[in-house]
């Protein structure tokens, strides 16, 4: 008898530990195209792969509007390069979801239109802000190629639906509200708490 629930429970991690790798390489793909869409500033199938619970604040045609404006509107030329996954956590299902935790680094180089940034208060208000998105990151700025560098370790949380392997992403960002609207505290707390 004993036997025989160890060889099932054995049975049981293995199928667990297939379905963990298949996720891996299905959420790699996704974000390889998602991190692709995001370097050619193909904003729609960026906003396609994002998840859907953010269109319950926003309407999705005016996220793509906004995006595509930003850097017309800002004055504001960005290019995100250097963007590589550094560790595909294991899925934790909850609910109907699997939630899966995306280590990932970015470069961002943020180029400004000189002839509209010349006031130093307003480049350090642009720093600031910066700073309060990217707390605690290598920021830097150079003042002669009016130029931001953004680099970056952050997270983003992989979700879909069980049995699903339509990936949507969020970014985590604990003290965001909107994280705290899409994500079930559950899997916040799990986060903040290291993902053991």
């Amino acid at each position: 008898m004993k036997k025989s629930l160890f060889v099932s429970l054995l049975i049981l991690l293995f199928f667990q530990e297939v379905k963990s790798q298949n996720h891996s390489i299905s959420i790699e793909t996704e974000l390889d195209k998602y991190f692709q869409a995001t370097q050619n500033k193909d904003w729609k199938a960026v906003i396609d792969m994002i998840n859907p619970k953010v269109f319950s604040f926003t309407a999705k045609e005016q996220m793509v509007q906004l995006y595509s404006q930003m850097e017309s509107d800002a004055g504001m030329e960005m290019n995100f390069t250097e963007m590589e996954i550094l560790k595909i956590r294991k899925g934790v299902e909850w609910r109907d979801t699997t939630y899966v935790p995306v280590d990932y680094k970015i470069t961002l180089i943020v180029d400004l239109n000189p002839s509209r940034y010349q006031d130093p208060d307003m480049l350090k208000s642009i720093s600031t802000g910066f700073e309060v998105v990217y707390g605690g990151q290598d920021i830097s700025f150079d003042r002669e190629q009016m130029s931001f560098t953004i680099r970056a370790k952050s997270t983003l949380i992989a979700s879909s639906l069980l049995n699903s392997e339509q990936w949507y992403f969020g970014e985590y960002k604990p003290t965001d509200p909107i994280t705290k609207l899409i994500f079930p505290e559950e899997i916040l707390k799990r986060l903040e708490q290291g993902w053991n």
